[in-house]
């Protein structure tokens, strides 16, 4: 009875105290039917002590067997199945290693001095590749980039109500509802380096208020007449969620393409919130897009954050990203980029909680470069990324492409 009563820090009962248990049960079981066999065969001589102990352990082994061969809690087939499932899943979808092809070069220019973020788009200009992307700090347009000419195919400006200057620090592409083919550009006015300070909800230093900007992806291959594009703004406060700190940094948001079968929806954005002296901090923030899915151009709201998890491996995020089948997630910090892979019975969280794989891309800086803050999954296997050039100054930006590994 005791033992049915305790539970472990999962609610279910010991079953490992039951096992053992029922081992010392058997054993005594066997040894008073060897002494007093005569139970079976002369029910009579049942007020006998030995006898009735005998029957009582019986009749304790009756009850505990279902529970102890019960599909319900079986914790090492628990165990091993998990691993098994683990191991299954980055066998699948971990790469192994990665090639480098050519280097793309984009001549200097000031509005990519410092690029903090990068996002491959579905379009292509005159047949080639394109990115958006663009420099952290106050900023008022994107670029979209034909990276295999170094081309600048477009600036758009964009039509912001809210902005308190800030800090532009990500970007991503994906739907712009659960349903549908549309695409829109999300991007996070949600760098805040003074916050990096804040260790508690009490903290009064950095942005209150933080904003992610929606916008349908414009086409690039008509003509634009320079007038500014409308945005839905989403209002972002910490100090209204399940977040350790009332005020966060954060320079990493991605979108989730697939949806799962544990009720995440495409169009689900994930973000990273970033501590540099307190990496025990950081979180995976999740907004649904029920939240934002309704939102017409020109409007705002206010959104609910959510606090879904902590990545295993630890860092200082500075981006990232998931590819369009939604079964690999790349995040990275200022010198290297992890791989998390996804099946459709997961969630983003639980994926960023389990194993990362154990390919690690290292990335390389030159002499005129100071750290990298953007990656962003082009046509799968492939990945690229950029540096911020050195003390902000404009510099030759190469984006290095390279081919992921798989067995």
């Amino acid at each position: 009875s005791v033992l049915l009563q305790r539970k472990n820090n999962n609610g279910r009962p010991h079953l490992l105290l039951l096992q053992m248990m029922s081992t010392k049960l058997m054993t005594l079981l066997r040894v008073q039917f060897n002494d007093d066999a005569r139970c079976y065969v002369a029910p009579s001589r049942i007020k006998r002590p030995s006898c009735f102990r005998s029957l009582c352990v019986l009749f304790i082994l009756v009850q505990l067997m279902p529970l102890l061969t019960a599909r319900k809690f079986p914790l090492a087939e628990q165990i091993n199945q998990r691993s098994l499932e683990t191991e299954s899943i980055m066998n699948a979808y971990c790469p192994t290693g990665r090639v480098k092809k050519p280097v793309f070069k984009i001549a200097p220019m000031e509005k990519f001095a410092e690029v903090s973020y990068m996002a491959y788009s579905n379009q292509t200009y005159k047949g080639k590749t394109v990115v958006w992307m663009g420099s952290d700090g106050f900023q008022n347009s994107i670029s979209a980039v034909d990276i295999e000419n170094g081309v600048v195919v477009n600036s758009y400006k964009l039509d912001i109500t809210f902005q308190d200057k800030g800090d532009w620090e990500s970007l991503s592409v994906g739907p712009c509802y659960s349903y549908g083919t549309n695409q829109c550009i999300y991007i996070g006015n949600m760098g805040n380096n003074r916050a990096d300070l804040c260790t508690d909800t009490d903290c009064q230093t950095g942005r209150a208020e933080v904003y992610i900007y929606k916008l349908k992806e414009p086409n690039i291959n008509e003509i634009y007449d320079s007038s500014s594009l409308p945005v839905a703004t989403l209002i972002i406060r910490y100090a209204k969620s399940n977040f350790p700190t009332n005020r966060a940094n954060s320079e990493s948001l991605f979108i989730d393409h697939t949806g799962d079968k544990m009720g995440g929806k495409p169009g689900d954005l994930y973000f990273i919130t970033k501590f540099r002296s307190r990496e025990d901090l950081q979180r995976v923030g999740k907004i649904s897009v029920d939240l934002h899915g309704h939102l017409t151009p020109g409007s705002s709201t206010n959104v609910s954050i959510t606090a879904v998890g902590k990545i295993s491996q630890t860092a200082t995020w500075t981006d990232g990203t998931m590819n369009r089948e939604g079964n690999l997630i790349a995040i990275r910090s200022w010198n290297r980029i992890w791989f998390y892979p996804r099946n459709s019975s997961q969630t983003i969280a639980a994926a960023l909680e389990s194993e990362v794989c154990p390919f690690v891309s290292q990335s390389t800086i030159d002499w005129d470069q100071t750290q990298f803050e953007s990656v962003t999954f082009m046509p799968f296997p492939y990945y690229a990324e950029a540096s911020e050039c050195i003390l902000g100054e404009q510099c030759t930006l190469d984006i290095s492409l390279y081919k992921l590994l798989f067995n």
